[in-house]
């Protein structure tokens, strides 16, 4: 039995579907699945109403008072609530509720269909033999055609010599053949001496064969995965889904590495209300291969440095115990605090680069965190893992955040080397967002943050920072803002360790500074008759604004320093940006519910932004370039279905572009799609960003119903190297696809076939 992985916990929206077959013959063998598995669950009896008659319609109906039988002829129908019966003739005999039907007979009960020549049923028990005839189970979508079918129950039927399928018509694509097929609804089907056949030919046999009939959750296994690499081996990752409640469910997975060895990993998913859940997941392995960097190993069995790309394999990864453990939850705690926990422990560099894909690969793991928690982790190659727990509430315009961070510097906690990663732990952050103060023209907003800062192998202390800022907005006619503002910053330390003067240590120490801020803004607009097709009117928004931000120099030489929020550069700049935008407006059919009032849809259409700084600092020190680069973001949807973004940065004394991007997708109804983005880098002084230039592309194309071009491209152009690209093809029938694709990222070539049949589930490797 093999079902499909589960998605999310019960009672969350994605829930998984119903399962595949395993097409090897020794696991077919091996299965058994009468034990183990959770009790299906059973769709109610159809529980027919004693006080309501049954009634029937026929050409000629007789009635025999000894026998208290109905003989009718001619397009019978018996109908009772949602039972009907249809025949050419029909007995219908009301005191024992049975009936016989011959003839273009058509039974249809809970959904479920019976057509076949002659038929034999108990009305009160829903039972009865169905001759030459086939049973169509609308839930699931099956079809089960033999000589004989019998009902035995509300939801059970067994056949002999019959085929089984989700085909529509009479000749299936595929189809399951077997002596004796016997089904139960939201539970299991068996067959004996069983056949998978292709188009009426028999391509795999089993003496028997188990599959499930169901939609919701089952224990079971999953389909597994097969493949070989230079890395791995041959490799066979078998997962097993446990349901170990209506609100909890794990996965078991085994991954059989013929290089590698033997993975073992678990994922415990529950749900405890709609917004409290958690998902906690573990893999590990013995692994026989290391990086110790004698002879061939960093080749073969290491990974480039992450975190020097220059650098060739030079942390090394000596280890054969491997592991992560990841975990994240959410709870609702009283008095409108939410908690959530995120955990992140891996045991190399190497290992999340090395697992991607598969089960329990990182990529399967973000996407999980992602749509379950709308949180996600960081890069595979990212070296210093975070793990927090974090206690939030929000009121009105106040938030408060309480919060331990631990970021687990991987290579430093393997290698045995000194530990310079800054902690938070704890830390309290208390926001209070813009509001009016009171009936005052003046608004506020503020920061403060209490946090303990450490590095394990260098200083140690506390910091209080409060940064309250003021604002008062107002307006000169009806096309003029403006914004003044002022912020204080407050800011006290005190060390109790200090790694390199140790006579520092209890000193307290302090910073005061303040901010001011001018925003001065217009806007002006101009309304005309629509342009594009499908409009009636636009609308041109031009927004100018200049902005003065100014810090003063303040001497933070002997201040401790943890981190960006302990160093703050004196700020004399002027801003200036201009926001060009159009809107058009587009009339909609109206709906009843609108009281023949118009209707209407607006779409931005263009959307262009220009800004640039000028350092007044910079100027009076004598800088001979104190503008700065000239940005420029424009954003283009002219049609519904086709998106434009340019991004550009323009050096005025160099005059040239020290940077830019130009990208796009389209689409159209029947699915075609196409996403290209190009972007280039040069020499920018400003960020200090190396040289680059990179295209990435992706699209779909429907070359006909049902079959599917796809493929992606990624492409360092700068070093004329393709990092990774990937084609496939998806051909899609009523009752079946396959899937075809070929990708190849750094080194890692992989080539995937994956067959999927509908109701059964998919197979590939």
């Amino acid at each position: 039995m093999l079902t499909t992985r589960p998605t999310a916990p019960l009672g969350l929206p994605r829930l998984p579907r119903v399962s595949a077959l395993l097409l090897t013959v020794v696991i077919l063998l091996l299965l058994d699945l009468s034990g183990g598995a959770a009790e299906p669950v059973k769709r109610p009896a159809i529980a027919l109403d004693p006080a309501q008659p049954y009634r029937i319609w026929a050409d000629k109906i007789v009635y025999d008072p000894l026998e208290r039988a109905y003989l009718a002829e001619g397009n019978v129908t018996i109908r009772k609530e949602d039972y009907s019966l249809s025949a050419q003739w029909i007995r219908f005999d009301t005191a024992a509720s049975t009936a016989m039907a011959k003839g273009e007979v058509v039974l249809t009960t809970n959904g479920d269909r019976l057509t076949g020549d002659r038929v034999a049923v108990d009305l009160e028990s829903d039972t009865g033999t169905l001759y030459d005839g086939s049973l169509f189970l609308a839930e699931n979508h099956f079809y089960i055609r033999g000589e004989e079918i019998r009902k035995t129950g509300p939801d059970t039927y067994i056949a002999q010599n019959a085929t089984i399928t989700t085909c529509d018509g009479p000749s299936p694509d595929w189809a399951i053949s077997g002596r004796r097929v016997a089904v139960t609804i939201e539970g299991y089907g068996t067959a004996t001496h069983a056949s998978m056949e292709v188009r009426g030919i028999p391509v795999l046999y089993s003496p028997y064969v188990a599959f499930p009939v169901k939609l919701k959750r089952q224990s079971g296994l999953l389909a597994p995965q097969l493949g070989y690499s230079d890395r791995k081996g041959w490799q066979y990752r078998q997962p097993l889904f446990l349901v170990l409640g209506e609100s909890a469910d794990a996965t078991l997975t085994a991954d059989y590495m013929s290089a590698r060895g033997l993975k073992g990993g678990v994922e415990l998913r529950y749900f405890l209300s709609e917004i409290s859940r958690g998902a906690l997941m573990a893999d590990g392995l013995l692994d026989r291969r290391v990086d110790d960097g004698q002879g061939d190993n960093s080749r073969n069995w290491g990974y480039d440095d992450t975190s020097n790309s220059d650098a060739s394999r030079d942390i090394l990864r000596p280890n054969r115990d491997r592991y992560w453990l990841r975990m994240k939850h959410d709870h609702a705690l009283p008095a409108g605090f939410m908690a959530k926990l995120d955990l992140d422990l891996v045991s190399d560099q190497d290992y999340l680069p090395e697992f991607k894909r598969g089960y329990t690969g990182f990529n399967d793991t973000r996407d999980y965190f992602l749509d379950t928690f709308g949180r996600d982790i960081d890069d595979d190659d990212d070296t210093v893992r975070p793990n927090r727990l974090n206690l939030a509430r929000t009121w009105g315009s106040y938030s408060l955040n309480v919060e331990g961070r631990w970021d687990d510097n991987v290579v430093a906690r393997r290698q045995g080397t000194d530990d310079r990663t800054l902690q938070r732990l704890p830390a309290l952050d208390l926001d209070i967002s813009r509001h009016r103060l009171s009936d005052s023209p003046l608004y506020l907003t503020a920061a403060s943050e209490a946090a303990h800062l450490f590095e394990a192998d260098g200083d140690k202390g506390y910091r209080l920072d409060l940064y309250p800022r003021l604002a008062w907005p107002f307006k000169w006619d009806r096309f003029l803002s403006l914004e003044p503002s002022a912020g204080y910053r407050q800011t006290l330390w005190n060390l109790y360790e200090v790694e390199e003067d140790p006579d520092r240590e209890g000193q307290a120490r302090h910073r005061e500074l303040y901010d001011l801020g001018l925003d001065l803004s217009s806007e002006i607009y101009r309304i005309f008759p629509g342009i594009l097709p499908g409009t009636d009117r636009g609308k041109h928004n031009l927004r100018p604004q200049l902005i003065y931000t100014y810090i003063p120099r303040v001497d933070q030489e002997d201040l401790p320093d943890f981190d960006s929020s302990d160093r703050v550069d004196r700020e004399n700049q002027l801003t200036w940006v201009l926001t060009q935008t159009l809107t058009s407006r587009y009339p909609q059919p109206a709906a009843p519910s609108d009281a023949g009032l118009p209707r209407y849809a607006y779409r931005q259409v263009a959307r262009l932004k220009l800004d640039q700084d000028y350092d007044i600092n910079a100027a009076n020190d004598g800088d001979p370039e104190p503008w700065s680069d000239l940005r420029l973001d424009l954003e283009l949807t002219p049609v519904q279905r086709l998106a434009l973004t340019s991004e550009a940065r323009w050096s005025v004394y160099d005059q040239l572009f020290t940077r830019y991007s130009i990208g796009g997708s389209l689409s159209d109804r029947r699915g075609d799609r196409v996403a290209v983005e190009y972007r280039q880098v040069l020499a920018d002084r400003e960020a200090n960003v190396s040289p680059s230039e990179t295209l990435n592309s992706r699209a779909l194309l429907r070359l006909r119903d049902g079959l599917d071009l796809r493929g992606t491209l990624e492409w360092d152009l700068f070093n004329d190297e393709v990092l990774e690209w990937l084609v496939g093809v998806t051909y899609t029938r009523q009752c079946w696809s396959l899937d075809l694709s070929h990708s190849v990222e750094d080194e890692d070539r992989r080539t995937y076939v994956t067959i999927n049949l509908v109701g059964l589930g998919k197979i590939g490797g």
